[in-house]
C-alpha cells in the first residue's frame, strides 16, 4: 500500500543520513564499530489519521552512540503529511501556549531528572529566541495526547 511505502522512505531517509555522515567523517571502518539501528511504532491508526515514530540509535565508534526520535503525521485519503501549525490552524496564540508550555516541561523534567534546584527557564533556554512553528513541527499524536520531540541537536 501507499501508506507503508512513505514509513519505508522516512526510514530509509535516516538510514542514508546515517551512511552520508559515515562517508562524510571518513571514518576507518575497518578499525571502528560502526552502527545504525531504526525502529518504528504507530500510535495512532484510524480512517483518517496515521501518527508515528521513528527511534533512530547510530554509533560512530565513540565513547557513546546517539539516539533521536522522529515524528510523522499523516492524513490519509488523500495521504497528506501534517505539521502542528496545520492542526492548530496557524493560531499564533496557540504557538504562545505551547512555546509556554514545552518551557515549562522541559524546565520540569531538567528539575527533576539532574535534580538541580533554582533552575529557571532563562538559565537552560534560548527558547524564545528560536521561537517558530518548525520548532515544533517534530511530533506524533496518541489517543490522550500530542508529544512534541526535541532531539539533542536541535537547538545548536
Amino acid at each position: 500500500s501507499h501508506l507503508n511505502t512513505y514509513i519505508q522512505a522516512d526510514v530509509l531517509k535516516i538510514y542514508n543520513y546515517f551512511l552520508w555522515r559515515d562517508n562524510k567523517l571518513k571514518f576507518n571502518t575497518a578499525r571502528r564499530r560502526v552502527d545504525v539501528q531504526i525502529s518504528y511504532k504507530i500510535e495512532v491508526l484510524s480512517s483518517e489519521i496515521i501518527s508515528y515514530k521513528i527511534y533512530n540509535y547510530s554509533y560512530y565508534g565513540s565513547s557513546q552512540g546517539n539516539y533521536n526520535v522522529y515524528g510523522y503525521n499523516y492524513k490519509l485519503n488523500p495521504l497528506i503529511q501534517v505539521t502542528l501549525n496545520e492542526l492548530l490552524n496557524y493560531n499564533d496564540d496557540a504557538l504562545s501556549l505551547v512555546t509556554a508550555l514545552c518551557e515549562e516541561k522541559l524546565l520540569e523534567k531538567t528539575t527533576i531528572e539532574l535534580g538541580i534546584d533554582g533552575l529557571n527557564k532563562e538559565s537552560l533556554f534560548v527558547f524564545a529566541d528560536k521561537i517558530s512553528w518548525e520548532t515544533f513541527n517534530n511530533f506524533y499524536v496518541t489517543p490522550e495526547s500530542v508529544t512534541i520531540i526535541f532531539n539533542w541537536d536541535q537547538f545548536k
